[in-house]
């Protein structure tokens, strides 16, 4: 099982097509270095404990409610997601 945060180092994987890191203890915020990974089509972060904004790129935009289920509190321009909302 995985813990801590998701390293912004997978932003290296340019060849990176799918990505599960589900049913983990993952925790904090989904890297937005994320947005660079051109290749990436799948993304299944479902239950871990994930929150704020989802990455703009097409993996996460075409995700699943069931892939992106079961974290704390993710948000954005997802199908299931509620919008993002500027905190002060």
């Amino acid at each position: 099982m995985l813990s801590g945060e998701i390293s912004g180092e997978l932003q290296s994987l340019q060849s990176l097509e799918t990505l599960n890191l589900s049913h983990n203890n993952l925790s904090g915020e989904i890297p937005a270095s994320f947005e660079h990974l051109r290749g990436l089509y799948t993304v299944d972060i479902s239950y871990n404990e994930l929150q704020g904004p989802i990455p703009n790129c097409q993996a996460f935009l075409n995700a699943s409610v069931q892939e992106l289920r079961g974290n704390k509190a993710l948000c954005g321009n997802a199908s299931g997601l509620p919008p993002c909302t500027p905190f002060f």
